[in-house]
C-alpha cells in the first residue's frame, strides 16, 4: 500500500483506495523540495560557468594553471548564495568586501547602474593580501539590481616586494585599490587601469586578469536573466 492511501471495501465487496487528506500536503512537500533542488542545481550551474570562464579568459598562469581563483552570487545584502567548486573557497574575502559596499552611500543597490562594476584588492576587506583583487558586478532584471555576483583571483605582482617579512607595513608590500567602480554603467574607469599599469611589474598580466573577473562576473548575470 502507498504512503497516504488506504484500502476500502464497499457494500458490494469491491476494494478500492482511498488517498489520505495528509497526503496532499505530502505532495506539495515533495514538489517543493524538488523545486528547490533544482533551483539549487542551477544555481551551482551559473557559479562554475562563472568560474570556468575565469580559467578561459585569465592571463596570470597562478589563475589558468593553478585555479587561485572563485566565484559566488551573493543577494543584495551581500549574503552568499552559492560558490563554484572549481578554485579556493574563499567566502570570507566577498563578505567583508559586500559588508563594505552596500551600506555605503555611493554603492547602495538602489544607486547602482547596469554595467557598473566595483574592484578592490584591500587586504582588509578581503582574503588578507593585496595580490587578490576582487571584482563584484550587480545583476539586473527589468531594471531593478536582483544580486551580486563576485569573483576573486591572485595576480602575478602587485608592485613593491609583495607579502612577506621585508616589508614591515601593508603600505610597503604593493598597491592597494580601494573599493570603487572599475566600470561606470559600462564604460571602463581608465583611471584604475592606468594607475594599475603604472604600479606593477606585468601590467599587462593584471590589467587583463582584472577584464578577465569583470567578463566571469558578466557570464554570470547573462546565464541567470536567462
Amino acid at each position: 500500500m502507498p504512503p497516504g492511501w488506504r484500502c476500502d471495501v464497499s457494500a458490494e465487496g469491491d476494494m478500492f483506495l482511498v488517498r489520505e487528506a495528509k497526503t496532499a500536503t505530502m505532495t506539495a512537500d515533495l514538489a517543493a523540495g524538488l523545486r528547490q533542488q533544482v533551483l539549487w542545481d542551477r544555481m551551482i550551474a551559473i557559479v562554475e560557468e562563472q568560474a570556468q570562464a575565469i580559467i578561459r579568459t585569465a592571463f596570470s598562469t597562478t589563475v589558468r594553471e593553478a585555479g587561485d581563483l572563485s566565484a559566488g552570487v551573493f543577494d543584495l545584502k551581500g549574503r552568499m548564495l552559492a560558490q563554484a567548486v572549481t578554485g579556493t573557497p574563499r567566502p570570507r574575502q566577498r563578505h567583508g568586501c559586500l559588508g563594505r559596499i552596500l551600506p555605503g552611500e555611493v554603492h547602495t543597490p538602489e544607486k547602482m547602474k547596469d554595467g557598473d562594476v566595483y574592484v578592490t584588492n584591500d587586504p582588509w576587506l578581503g582574503t588578507g593580501h593585496l595580490f587578490d583583487f576582487t571584482v563584484v558586478t550587480p545583476c539586473f532584471r527589468n531594471g531593478a539590481p536582483v544580486g551580486l555576483f563576485a569573483s576573486t583571483v591572485h595576480v602575478v605582482d602587485i608592485g613593491g616586494p609583495g607579502f612577506g617579512p621585508d616589508a614591515g607595513q601593508v603600505y610597503e608590500e604593493g598597491l592597494c585599490i580601494p573599493i570603487m567602480r572599475l566600470f561606470d554603467g559600462g564604460e571602463p574607469n581608465d583611471s584604475v587601469f592606468d594607475i594599475v599599469r603604472a604600479n606593477v611589474r606585468e601590467p599587462v598580466q593584471v590589467v587583463g586578469d582584472l577584464y578577465s573577473l569583470t567578463t566571469s562576473n558578466d557570464v554570470g548575470c547573462r546565464v541567470c536573466a536567462v
